[in-house]
């Protein structure tokens, strides 16, 4: 047994284990570490486990079917598997992940996959229009060169109040 992935990954590299086991996976730096050596062999099963966004969808605006919609298209997945989990997942419709291969379903539409970010602005826009949503400043994009020129203000939501904003971090 060893204390910590660092060491458990310096004795398979030195040779004094055979065989190393980690419920966790590694983590990339130690995973690249092992791919450049030609002695080791990496087997990896697919991860049953998920991270997840979650709003109290009983408190207004979040009870309303076309905001969640809206917030799920605008969020990156694929930033957030590449760039902040640094390839570490796959990004998902479901709570059902790719490792239970018996109750996933490959052919789900992810919201917002692969669009740019000016689609999935325009896609939110259109989904929070449909829901009664207006703006004082509407959104601007640029479909063709994948710009948001103009990012709007004054959200209101269909009761007329201003909805305070939270912050969703995209590219």
């Amino acid at each position: 047994l060893y204390l910590n992935q660092q060491a458990a990954i310096l004795a398979v590299q030195t040779g004094e284990v055979d065989f190393l086991y980690s419920s966790q996976g590694l983590v990339a730096g130690y995973r690249q570490q092992l791919e450049g050596n030609p002695d080791v062999e990496i087997l990896t099963n697919p991860a049953l486990g998920f991270r997840y966004l979650a709003f109290n969808q009983s408190r207004y605006p979040f009870d309303i079917p076309e905001f969640n919609q809206a917030v799920a298209t605008l969020v990156d997945r694929e930033f957030v598997m590449n760039r902040v989990l640094q390839g570490a997942g796959v990004p998902l419709a479901t709570p059902i992940p790719p490792g239970n291969a018996f109750w996933f379903n490959p052919d789900l539409e992810v919201a917002g996959a692969g669009m740019g970010r000016a689609a999935r602005v325009l896609e939110a826009v259109g989904l929070l229009k449909s829901a009664g949503f207006t703006w004082d400043e509407e959104p601007v994009v640029d479909l063709a060169d994948d710009l948001v020129l103009t990012p709007g203000s004054g959200l209101k939501t269909p009761d007329g109040a201003y909805f305070r904003p939270f912050v969703i971090m995209t590219p």
